[in-house]
């Protein structure tokens, strides 16, 4: 579970809406909040007066306001992260979509394929303010990829107290035994359900799922490439992350270029 968290801010109302989610995670975890921006470019005039109070004004007790000024935005997260105690990252995406376009924001995108820490993603359709977090929806698809994320899930469901549900698309030719998976988590983290979903579209059938469990905190792995590789980063976690409306935990397993 993270000690820090990494909130990256730009000035903008955008960015800014990662911070609901920070203060509760930051809440119920103890964990410090560090509010990051860098390279400015004038567009604020004190950086970290503007940090310090656009995190109080979102509930975060004692922020910590860091200011990078010779690094871009995704190095500078990079950079915190590595020197940071247990980080995870949390921060807002555009999610852009259209032919030959990254779903991803450009920041965002670049943070997922070089930071090894987990991150929070707080999507384009999920509603402004402090998000509730009731439920973990681990969302699985027979991969070792995807499976990589189950070290991770305990800990984070008993460091924010809540439940765990797994999830995967059916899928034929990549089962997933979910009632083993469940049985060997529930000795971490408690009584834990599991759903095999349906439908054409995994992406859809997650955010439908999602939607109709208020309060979801949805987790996927992310396979941490970027460049001519963008796509490796998994096209069913990027239309997740589009079209959901709670926030999303990726986890990038180790060991992974």
């Amino acid at each position: 579970m993270p000690d820090t968290i990494i909130v990256p801010l730009d000035g903008s109302d955008s960015a800014e809406r990662a911070l609901g989610l920070a203060a509760v995670v930051a809440d119920r975890t103890g964990a410090e909040v560090v509010v990051l921006t860098a390279r400015q470019g004038g567009v604020v005039v004190d950086p970290k007066a503007y940090l310090t109070e656009v995190a109080e004004a979102a509930g975060i007790a004692n922020p910590r306001p860091v200011v990078i000024d010779d690094r871009l935005a995704a190095s500078a997260i990079v950079l915190v992260a590595s020197e940071a105690r247990d980080p995870a990252v949390c921060m807002t995406t555009h999610a852009r979509g259209g032919p030959g376009h990254a779903l991803f924001g450009s920041v965002a995108e670049e943070t997922l394929g070089r930071a090894a820490a987990p991150i929070l993603l707080v999507g384009p359709r999920m509603p402004v303010g402090v998000p509730e977090l009731r439920h973990l929806v681990v969302c699985l698809d027979g991969s070792d990829v995807a499976s990589a994320i189950i070290p991770s899930v305990s800990a984070w469901a008993r460091a924010l107290g809540i439940d765990v549900t797994l999830v995967n698309v059916f899928d034929p030719e990549q089962p997933v035994d979910l009632e083993q998976v469940a049985n060997d988590l529930e000795a971490d983290c408690g009584p834990v359900a599991w759903k095999s979903l349906s439908g054409r579209n995994a992406a859809d059938a997650i955010v439908d799922f999602a939607a109709a469990r208020p309060g979801t905190l949805l987790a996927l792995t992310s396979h941490g490439r970027t460049g001519l590789a963008r796509l490796a980063i998994g096209s069913v976690t990027m239309a997740v992350v589009r079209n959901a409306t709670c926030p999303i935990l990726t986890v990038r397993p180790s060991g992974l270029e």
